[in-house]
C-alpha cells in the first residue's frame, strides 16, 4: 500500500502528460488531413 500511495501521483502525472501530449498530437493530425483535403 506504501508503494501505491508513493506511486499513485506519479503515474497521474504521467498519464494527465501523455494524454496532453496525445491530443494536441490528434489536432495536428487532423490540421494535416483538412490541409491534405483539396
Amino acid at each position: 500500500l506504501n508503494d501505491a500511495s508513493l506511486f499513485g501521483p506519479y503515474v497521474c502525472r504521467a498519464r494527465n502528460s501523455l494524454g496532453v501530449n496525445h491530443a494536441e498530437f490528434t489536432l495536428k493530425g487532423f490540421r494535416m488531413i483538412i490541409r491534405d483535403k483539396p
